[in-house]
């Protein structure tokens, strides 16, 4: 008899590897991008400038990829360091469309081939994002 995990899959289930939570106030966000010259530049690669750009006000947009590119980060158990740099995370997506989670370099690395979920909202003047990490548990079968 052949046990089921997580996901209905007979023998290989995905489980939740890692979960991070952001907060970003947008106008601390505003500030400190406008005193920091390459500050955008060091934290965003060009598709992401440009999306966030195409809108009337472009920094509650930008605030709220970097809260998920941090909240990326934590779920990959990794915060700012072990050599995660921020544009090996890419979040695409926005306008009506679902975030999508794009990882290259150490980010992809550190996923193993697991699936990035995220999640951004935004009020009073606030962003905040949650990523999930998941990936295939074996041992079910």
């Amino acid at each position: 008899m052949r046990r089921s995990g997580p996901g209905g899959r007979g023998g290989v289930g995905r489980g939740l590897l890692g979960v991070g939570v952001d907060a970003v106030v947008v106008a601390e966000f505003r500030a400190t991008a406008e005193k920091t010259p390459g500050f955008c530049d060091r934290l965003f690669d060009p598709a992401e400038m440009e999306a966030c750009r195409r809108r009337a006000d472009p920094w509650p947009c930008l605030a709220a990829r970097f809260a998920a590119k941090e909240a990326v980060m934590k779920a990959l158990g990794t915060g700012w360091g072990e050599g995660v740099d921020f544009r090996d995370i890419v979040i695409a997506g926005g306008g009506g469309k679902a975030p999508e989670v794009r990882l290259t370099g150490v980010a992809a690395e550190r996923a193993a081939g697991g699936s990035i979920h995220v999640s951004m909202t935004r009020a009073g003047g606030q962003v905040m994002a949650v990523a999930v990490l998941e990936g295939g548990m074996r041992g079910w079968g």
